[in-house]
């Protein structure tokens, strides 16, 4: 087989009118092309073996007349220098002149190592693509103008039903729960009816429910209110708020109370509510609630009220701002609480401490706070220092008493304790040498502790024994 012979029958293969195929070796060298080339070079060589042996005569693919299967060939060399030798099949892309060619090559399999070579140019393809287009938008425009006139009707159609359902629906919408979506003999506007129709029963039942939730939150809302009120009425606290930019205020029945007043008196206006203040305590008010319109500075001031029937009471006032998004106060909100009858109450700690001290003072005894283990929690020594002279204690009975007298004393604790009743008995304790006579009073006082009177009667008791001596000697006479 001629090596002209292969290329007629590639030239037989349908590669178009500018395509080719041609068959190259690994080396490079051109074996047959569809395009008519012989695969050989002419040129007459100085030596006359190499114009004769024709292995010195075959045409590289790179230096091919054809400038297709030329540009392809170096396209094929390059390829082989960047990667791994050809093993399988390959698509590549090829531009020359500006114009794109796709490049096909298939290793032949068996003993010759070639390379069958298909290019194709890429209008080939494109041709087809651009009929089947143009025939694609004919039938797109029909398809389109049919859908138009078709849409035009629907349209149409659908536009009074809609138009009918609507009205029905702005009707339901401003409260008519009565009307009734139409029918539309179409059966997507009729499902549409017949969903609105459900959503209209649906609306008549969450009326209902509204209007029967709206009883109850009105009932509730009453209930919380009457119960808020009794809160206050007992805490002895009333609420307030002030507007500041109309200057209007609102006060609960409990602080109309608290300041004596009528709930249809009218309430003062800022600041004619400073007025109420006895004068000792308005400027300081006024500057506290300044200071809280001006600067968002919450406030807590004790202070008396004066009332319309001439009674003071006392009460605490806090403040509170309530501001916009820009900062600024736009409301105050607070409350008064009585707390007149604490006042009474300290008033009256104040005058029981006066005449507590006042006993304390005239009881001629030593106090003593004692605890379970003879711990002294307290001592409190006679005014009067004629009364006799007591042992100071700082922290324990064992600090003056012997051990016999300390475990004594704190038996009788632990029976005071036990049962409640109050323990007396005398005994001697010596003080700076000399023996003193005591009168111990225990009682209970905690659940751990007991309260202890000590009355020193060493002078009773010398009296007692001179008496009894001078009734001795009288017997005797």
């Amino acid at each position: 087989i001629y090596l002209t012979q292969i290329g007629e029958f590639l030239k037989s293969l349908n590669t178009g009118s500018t395509g080719q195929a041609f068959l190259i070796e690994r080396n490079g060298l051109l074996v047959a092309t569809s395009t008519g080339e012989i695969p050989f070079d002419y040129t007459v060589r100085k030596q006359l073996a190499d114009n004769v042996a024709p292995q010195h005569r075959r045409l590289l693919a790179v230096h091919s007349q054809n400038p297709l299967t030329a540009a392809t060939a170096r396209l094929l060399a390059k390829q082989s220098t960047r990667a791994e030798p050809v093993r399988h099949p390959q698509q590549l892309q090829l531009w020359l002149n500006h114009n794109l060619y796709f490049v096909q090559v298939i290793p032949l399999s068996g003993e010759l190592d070639w390379f069958m070579v298909v290019v194709l140019p890429a209008s080939d393809f494109m041709g087809r693509i651009q009929a089947n287009l143009r025939g694609t938008i004919a039938l797109c425009g029909l398809a389109l103008l049919g859908s138009v006139g078709l849409g035009l009707w629907t349209s149409q159609r659908l536009a009074r039903s809609l138009l009918r359902l609507n009205q029905a629906t702005q009707a339901i919408a401003e409260g008519d729960l009565s009307v009734v979506p139409p029918n539309a003999h179409i059966t997507e506007v009729d499902a549409l009816a017949n969903s609105f129709r459900q959503m209209l029963s649906s609306l008549q039942q969450a009326d209902q429910l509204r209007r029967h939730y709206a009883q109850e939150l009105e009932q509730q809302v009453a209930e919380k209110t009457a119960a808020l009120t009794a809160a206050q009425r007992i805490a002895r606290v009333g609420s307030w708020e002030f507007d500041v930019a109309t200057g209007e205020s609102f006060w609960s029945a409990e602080q109309f109370r608290i300041l004596g007043m009528a709930l249809d008196q009218e309430i003062p206006n800022y600041p004619e509510i400073f007025n109420l203040l006895p004068p000792a305590d308005q400027p300081r008010m006024q500057k506290a609630v300044e200071a809280a319109i001006a600067h968002g500075t919450p406030y807590e001031i004790e202070h008396q009220m004066l009332r319309p029937d001439g009674s003071i009471c006392h009460v605490v006032s806090r403040g509170e701002p309530i501001c916009n998004d820009q900062g600024q106060v736009i409301k105050l909100v607070g409350t008064i609480t009585d707390i007149t009858q604490l006042k009474q109450a300290e008033a009256q700690l104040r005058q029981s401490e006066a005449t507590n001290r006042a006993l304390l003072a005239a009881i001629p005894d030593l106090l003593l706070r004692i605890g379970r283990d003879g711990t002294c929690y307290s001592f409190i020594p006679p005014k009067d220092q004629q009364t006799g002279t007591f042992l100071p204690i700082c922290e324990n009975l064992s600090e003056v008493l012997p051990p016999d007298l300390l475990q004594y004393q704190l038996q009788r604790i632990e029976q005071a304790l036990a049962t409640g009743a109050l323990q007396v008995w005398e005994h001697q304790i010596l003080k700076s040498g000399v023996p003193c006579d005591e009168e111990i009073r225990l009682v209970p006082c905690g659940q751990d502790e007991c309260l202890v009177i000590v009355r020193d009667i060493t002078e009773r008791k010398r009296a007692e024994l001179a008496l009894q001596a001078s009734e001795a000697r009288y017997r005797i006479l």
